[in-house]
Protein backbone atom coordinates (compact mmCIF):
# COMPACT_ATOMS: atom_id res chain seq x y z
CA UNK A 1 0.00 0.00 0.00
CA UNK A 2 1.12 3.60 -0.78
CA UNK A 3 2.15 5.99 1.93
CA UNK A 4 -0.30 8.58 0.84
CA UNK A 5 1.31 12.42 2.04
CA UNK A 6 -1.02 14.24 4.33
CA UNK A 7 -2.60 17.73 2.82
CA UNK A 8 -3.73 20.67 4.69
CA UNK A 9 -6.31 20.72 2.03
CA UNK A 10 -8.33 18.62 4.37
CA UNK A 11 -10.77 17.42 1.33
CA UNK A 12 -7.47 16.00 0.11
CA UNK A 13 -7.12 13.76 2.79
CA UNK A 14 -10.48 11.94 1.59
CA UNK A 15 -10.21 8.00 1.24
CA UNK A 16 -13.27 8.83 -1.43
CA UNK A 17 -11.20 11.57 -3.38
CA UNK A 18 -9.14 11.05 -6.84
CA UNK A 19 -7.08 13.77 -6.18
CA UNK A 20 -4.72 13.35 -2.73
CA UNK A 21 -1.55 15.11 -2.22
CA UNK A 22 0.10 12.14 -4.55
CA UNK A 23 -2.35 12.76 -7.38
CA UNK A 24 -2.37 16.14 -8.73
CA UNK A 25 -3.53 16.43 -12.31
CA UNK A 26 -3.39 19.65 -14.13
CA UNK A 27 -6.21 21.31 -15.96
CA UNK A 28 -7.66 24.15 -17.44
CA UNK A 29 -10.87 25.50 -15.26
CA UNK A 30 -13.27 28.33 -15.57
CA UNK A 31 -15.63 30.02 -13.04
CA UNK A 32 -18.69 31.73 -14.39
CA UNK A 33 -18.11 33.95 -17.35
CA UNK A 34 -14.20 33.86 -16.66
CA UNK A 35 -11.78 33.16 -18.54
CA UNK A 36 -10.34 30.07 -19.02
CA UNK A 37 -6.83 29.61 -16.52
CA UNK A 38 -4.90 26.87 -15.90
CA UNK A 39 -5.30 24.76 -12.11
CA UNK A 40 -4.03 21.56 -10.51
CA UNK A 41 -6.83 19.74 -8.57
CA UNK A 42 -6.21 18.86 -5.08
CA UNK A 43 -9.26 17.24 -3.01
CA UNK A 44 -12.37 19.35 -4.30
CA UNK A 45 -10.28 21.99 -4.83
CA UNK A 46 -8.32 23.72 -7.88
CA UNK A 47 -5.22 25.94 -7.01
CA UNK A 48 -5.15 28.25 -9.75
CA UNK A 49 -1.99 28.92 -10.89
CA UNK A 50 -2.84 31.14 -13.49
CA UNK A 51 -3.42 33.22 -10.70
CA UNK A 52 -0.79 32.20 -8.66
CA UNK A 53 1.78 33.54 -11.69
CA UNK A 54 0.01 36.96 -12.33
CA UNK A 55 0.31 37.59 -8.44
CA UNK A 56 4.07 37.03 -8.51
CA UNK A 57 3.98 33.83 -6.44
CA UNK A 58 5.58 31.49 -9.23
CA UNK A 59 9.03 31.74 -10.35
CA UNK A 60 9.33 29.97 -13.44
CA UNK A 61 12.19 30.43 -16.10
CA UNK A 62 10.18 31.91 -18.62
CA UNK A 63 7.82 34.61 -17.61
CA UNK A 64 3.58 34.12 -17.93
CA UNK A 65 3.91 30.30 -19.36
CA UNK A 66 0.19 30.12 -17.65
CA UNK A 67 -1.27 33.83 -19.67
CA UNK A 68 -2.84 31.07 -22.52
CA UNK A 69 -5.13 28.63 -20.90
CA UNK A 70 -3.44 25.52 -21.77
CA UNK A 71 0.04 24.25 -20.10
CA UNK A 72 2.10 24.21 -23.55
CA UNK A 73 4.28 26.87 -22.73
CA UNK A 74 4.82 24.93 -19.21
CA UNK A 75 5.53 21.52 -20.84
CA UNK A 76 7.89 23.57 -23.09
CA UNK A 77 9.85 24.14 -20.17
CA UNK A 78 11.16 20.50 -20.63
CA UNK A 79 11.52 17.51 -17.57
CA UNK A 80 13.66 19.14 -15.32
CA UNK A 81 11.47 21.86 -14.83
CA UNK A 82 8.10 19.65 -14.68
CA UNK A 83 9.86 18.04 -11.79
CA UNK A 84 10.77 21.21 -9.75
CA UNK A 85 7.12 22.60 -10.17
CA UNK A 86 5.72 19.21 -9.10
CA UNK A 87 7.64 18.93 -6.00
CA UNK A 88 7.62 22.57 -5.16
CA UNK A 89 3.62 22.06 -5.55
CA UNK A 90 3.57 18.72 -3.31
CA UNK A 91 5.40 20.46 -0.71
CA UNK A 92 3.70 23.27 -0.51
CA UNK A 93 0.66 21.73 0.15
CA UNK A 94 1.51 19.46 2.30
CA UNK A 95 0.51 19.06 6.00
CA UNK A 96 2.55 21.58 8.41
CA UNK A 97 4.00 23.45 4.95
CA UNK A 98 4.73 27.50 5.49
CA UNK A 99 2.79 28.55 2.37
CA UNK A 100 -0.62 27.43 3.28
CA UNK A 101 -1.58 31.36 4.02
CA UNK A 102 -0.04 32.61 0.66
CA UNK A 103 -1.51 29.07 -1.20
CA UNK A 104 -5.21 29.83 0.59
CA UNK A 105 -6.19 32.49 -1.63
CA UNK A 106 -5.62 30.40 -4.72
CA UNK A 107 -7.72 27.91 -4.04
CA UNK A 108 -11.03 27.18 -5.88
CA UNK A 109 -14.22 25.29 -5.50
CA UNK A 110 -14.13 22.76 -7.98
CA UNK A 111 -18.11 22.74 -7.40
CA UNK A 112 -18.01 25.96 -8.89
CA UNK A 113 -15.82 26.06 -11.88
CA UNK A 114 -15.82 24.21 -15.20
CA UNK A 115 -13.56 21.99 -16.41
Amino acid sequence: MTDLKRSWVESANSADTDFPLNNLPYGVFSIGDDDPRCGVAIGDMILDVTAMEESGLLHLPEDMVFSYPAWNDFMELGPDHWKTFRETLTQSLAEGSDQQSKLEPFLVPMATASL
